[in-house]
């Protein structure tokens, strides 16, 4: 191996060579040099010149947005205040009743109740009648003074009609009243020197006495509202009695337009002021009609149902009617075919035994008033009093 100094000289000559040989390569090929006679070669043109581009127009400013308002506040609804709450019930009652003499309990108001219907029950004309006893009529009158006040007069302040033969307006058991009577289809006044069916029956309605001792002299009669007005409706009635004999469709048919017309008038009568809820109606034809079918009636009595109606009517008028005093007439099976049960044996009342070939007329329905009833009669004026009759 030589060690010591390298000669570096040789190395650097042929760098030097390269570098000259490559500067003489790059001279020929750029047709440098002194024109020797290597072929020419043309330069090129030179590019057009570029048209500068016009300016960019600046963009205008940005107008700045208009700064947002802001939105008031909205206001909120006062809270609802919740309802008051009720106020609390008051402490019950021990059954209070309210009545003129105050609140009573219920055994307070019995107690007063007891005590009017003693009153009543010892007065001459109550207790002549049977019958209001048997309709408790006293305590009907003592519920109506608890309300109304000691004293009132039951039926004070009501006109109650009737439909019958008339009425004997200048009888003392109608003292002190209102009386109206309107003679209708050729009835007659009536003047206190005969029976008077029409009289009687207004006094069973609205009778009472004109003093105790005029009860006391006569066994004068008391009304169940005695304190009641009269409206008498007076028609020409003929007697009941004899055989029975249930009414036919031909009288019904023949007799409709007559009814129709007196049922109206008596509906009528209640006007320019005047006030009539109920009227009696105690008189009629021999009644069982059961053998007849609905459309039966209705086709023999049409206008007289009509009437009863009040079509139209807000405010109508009860008629009462009675279903008449047959009950225990004699009466022949014949004339009931389609209901013969109706026509029952007769039987004597001493020993409940039936009697032969002897029938009467049955089913009692509703009786009122009934036999022994004190009623008002013809009135002896001359001397002013009342004998003494039952019904």
């Amino acid at each position: 191996m030589v060690t010591g100094p390298v000669d570096r000289r040789p190395v650097r000559m042929i760098g030097v060579v390269v570098l000259l040989l490559a500067a003489a390569a790059l001279i020929e090929a750029c047709g440098g040099g002194s024109g020797g006679s290597g072929p020419q070669t043309t330069m090129p043109s030179a590019p057009p010149p570029v048209e500068p581009e016009p300016p960019v127009e600046p963009e205008p400013p940005i107008e700045p947005e208009p700064p947002i308002e802001p939105e008031p506040p909205v206001e909120r609804e006062p809270p609802v205040e919740p309802p008051p709450l009720p106020p609390p019930p008051p402490p019950p009652t021990p059954d209070c009743l309210e009545t003129v003499l105050g609140c009573l309990t219920e055994m307070q108001y019995d107690a007063q109740r007891a005590q009017i219907e003693l009153t009543h029950n010892g007065e001459e004309d109550f207790k002549n009648q049977w019958g209001l006893t048997a309709i408790r009529a006293d305590r009907a009158w003592a519920i109506l003074e608890l309300e109304r006040g000691i004293g009132t007069a039951p039926g004070s302040g009501q006109t109650v009609g009737v439909i019958d033969t008339g009425i004997d307006e200048g009888h003392p058991l109608f003292g002190g009243k209102t009386l109206h009577e309107s003679l209708l289809l050729g009835a007659s006044q009536e003047t206190g020197d005969r029976t008077s069916h029409g009289t009687a029956v207004a006094s069973v309605i609205a009778a009472r006495s004109p003093s105790e001792t005029y009860t006391d002299g006569v066994t004068a009669p008391r009304g169940v509202a005695w304190g009641a007005d009269v409206a008498m409706f007076a028609v020409p009635a003929g007697s009941g009695g004899g055989t029975y004999r249930p009414v036919s469709l031909a009288v019904f048919d023949r007799n409709d337009d007559l009814w129709a017309s007196l049922f109206t008038d008596v509906v009528d009568w209640s006007s320019g002021g005047r006030t009539l809820d109920f009227v009696n109606v105690s008189l009629g034809y021999p009644g069982i009609i059961e053998q007849y079918s609905k459309r039966q009636l209705r086709d023999n009595f049409e206008a007289t149902i009509t009437a009863l109606a009040q079509s139209g009517e807000s405010d109508k008028t009860v008629f009462v009617i009675a279903a008449g005093n047959a009950h225990g007439d004699p009466c022949d099976p014949a004339d009931f075919t389609n209901n013969p049960d109706l026509c029952e044996s007769y039987l004597d009342s001493s020993n409940s035994d039936e009697v032969s070939g002897q029938r009467q007329v049955g089913r009692c329905l509703v009786g009122a008033p009934g036999p022994n009833y004190q009623v008002a009669w013809a009135c002896d004026r001359r001397r002013g009093r009342l004998p003494r009759q039952r019904r």
